[in-house]
């Protein structure tokens, strides 16, 4: 009997340890869950968001159909020839960092209230590489758990990151740009000479 009575003490003993921790372990599952959610979100906007950024340095006109659903009269038309040459690319990032402020701040709080992302940091740029180039969308931002450690005075902060990057197709520009330099070519160089020696070059070339 005693032996009996020693055994429910341990299972008594034991279940006051192991029932919270199993129970506290269940539930931060199911908040890094919700997290998780909520980075899936983020990562949906910056994805879509820098889409629409490469989309519209590739082809300014692109962003004048998606606000208007209509296509621009000659007056709207602003297709902004070499523009990747120089860059000019200020007024779509600036364009694109206002609608990610604008849903990452719309967010709703998922599963849990007091989840909603907070405290963005973004970097929206277009990276000009001439031959090859891209658009990024990066951001810098916090998700808070509804728990406390104990003796802590916030609750725990998740740190998180996400960033697209997403190429900006210039074909159309550089079919352009390569016709305007065989327009000069044609204008202003003695382009017979050209040919005699690009047809040397290869007869070079061709040698064994």
């Amino acid at each position: 009997m005693k032996r009996k009575k020693d055994e429910k003490g341990m299972v008594i003993v034991e279940a006051t340890i192991v029932f919270p921790t199993m129970f506290l372990v269940i539930f931060l599952m199911i908040f890094a869950g919700n997290a998780y959610l909520q980075k899936c979100r983020v990562e949906s906007i910056i994805n879509e968001m820098a889409i629409d950024g490469a989309a519209y340095c590739s082809d300014p006109m692109l962003e004048y159909v998606a606000e208007n659903n209509s296509i621009p009269g000659l007056d709207d038309i602003n297709i902004r020839p070499y523009r990747y040459l120089i860059g000019g690319m200020k007024d779509i990032e600036t364009e694109i960092y206002n609608k990610v402020d604008r849903r990452f701040r719309s967010m709703s709080t998922g599963l849990f209230s007091n989840m909603k992302p907070s405290s963005p940091i973004i970097n929206v740029k277009y990276n000009n590489g001439f031959i090859y180039s891209t658009f990024s969308v990066e951001i810098d931002y916090k998700i808070k758990m509804p728990v406390r450690l104990l003796g802590a005075k916030d609750n725990i902060a998740m740190k998180l990151s996400s960033r697209a990057d997403m190429p900006v197709s210039n074909s159309a520009e550089i079919i352009r740009n390569i016709d305007m330099v065989e327009d000069y070519m044609e204008k202003y160089v003695e382009t017979e000479k050209i040919k005699e020696m690009i047809k040397k070059a290869k007869e070079w070339f061709e040698m064994d």
